[in-house]
């Protein structure tokens, strides 16, 4: 949940930054060309493409846990508790420490009786 709101802020700072940063560079006359609007166009494009991808990947972290607390697939659930514990997002500290847990109290034989059941 929060990793997904932090997320959509990043998304919206990002497009915050372009429109602000086109509108200041169209009412500046002395610009000197189209370079430079289209790299800030080209990184703000790429840093909303990662902030979908890791959208994607804590919805599915989100998914795994749910599936998880309903005891309904042991596999969609295992994966899941991996992926939280690759830090590879900056929300990737939240998402550690649940992952641990989740990956230690999944590979119990209860735990996996309680999936087969």
């Amino acid at each position: 949940g929060l990793n997904l709101f932090l997320q959509l802020a990043q998304i919206a700072y990002y497009g915050v930054i372009m429109v602000v940063g086109m509108t200041a560079r169209s009412q500046n006359t002395s610009s000197t060309g189209g370079e430079e609007e289209l790299i800030l166009v080209l990184y703000i494009a790429v840093m909303i493409v990662f902030a979908l991808f890791a959208m994607a990947w804590n919805g599915f972290i989100g998914y795994a846990g749910w599936k998880m607390t309903r005891l309904e697939s042991y596999n969609i659930a295992l994966a899941g508790a991996i992926l939280a514990v690759i830090p590879c997002f900056g929300c990737c500290l939240l998402n550690m420490p649940a992952g641990i847990f989740a990956l230690v109290m999944i590979n119990d034989n209860a735990v996996k009786e309680a999936f087969r059941g």
